[in-house]
């Protein structure tokens, strides 16, 4: 294992250390505020949360219509919510306008296509922004464009479940572990059938990728 390898795992084996004596809050901020089983200090069956101690949905439901509100003011649409501006100096003539337009409207065709998922990490992106205040959309270039019907991006919500992260002193993130467990068959999608271990190799070919 290069030094490299070792110094990035040894970093977040500190972010994870460090974010563990969070866990508990956010549990209860998963069970009583998104009334759902998140998982942060315990396994449990998927399903509803239900707990006597529960009595309403009042802190689940208005945290939902606030998230909804926020997305409903930040991307009310496209061309209402993007604007390109040009960089200091460029001339402000009918052609460079013109650009500027098809920029933006190539932006827009791109975020808006639902094979982006962008509407979907957004909405969960917002709802885990107004329960825990830290949560992320990653993006990611499309490998899969063999026809037009594909985007260019693709984005997707990340959660505070998954991120690990780090903020300098200026109190920025810079740094931003996301731990996820992909099947056997994501993996292969991902990075090939010779990236997989002798055991998973194994599985894979059992028709057993789903793992």
């Amino acid at each position: 294992m290069s030094a490299k390898v070792k110094a990035i795992k040894a970093k977040f084996e500190a972010l994870k250390s460090k974010k563990s004596v969070w866990l508990e809050y956010f549990q209860l901020i998963g069970e009583y505020i998104n009334q759902r089983r998140l998982e942060f200090t315990e396994i449990s069956v998927a399903g509803n949360f239900l707990n006597r101690e529960l009595f309403d949905s009042t802190a689940g439901r208005n945290n939902q219509i606030m998230a909804s509100a926020l997305v409903g003011a930040l991307w009310a649409g496209g061309n209402q919510t993007i604007k390109i501006m040009p960089a200091f100096g460029i001339e402000d003539n009918d052609t460079n306008k013109e650009y500027y337009e098809f920029m933006l409207n190539t932006i827009i065709n791109v975020v808006d296509s639902p094979k982006a998922g962008f509407s979907n990490a957004f909405g969960e992106y917002m709802i885990d922004e107004t329960s825990f205040g830290t949560s992320g959309i990653g993006v990611f270039e499309n490998e899969e464009l063999e026809t037009k019907r594909n985007t260019p991006i693709r984005y997707t919500a990340w959660n505070i479940k998954t991120m690990h992260i780090a903020e300098n002193r200026w109190g920025v993130v810079d740094t931003v572990y996301n731990l996820t467990e992909p099947t056997i068959s994501e993996v292969v999608d991902e990075h090939g059938v010779d990236a997989l271990s002798a055991k998973s190799r194994r599985l894979y070919d059992s028709n057993k990728g789903d793992t």
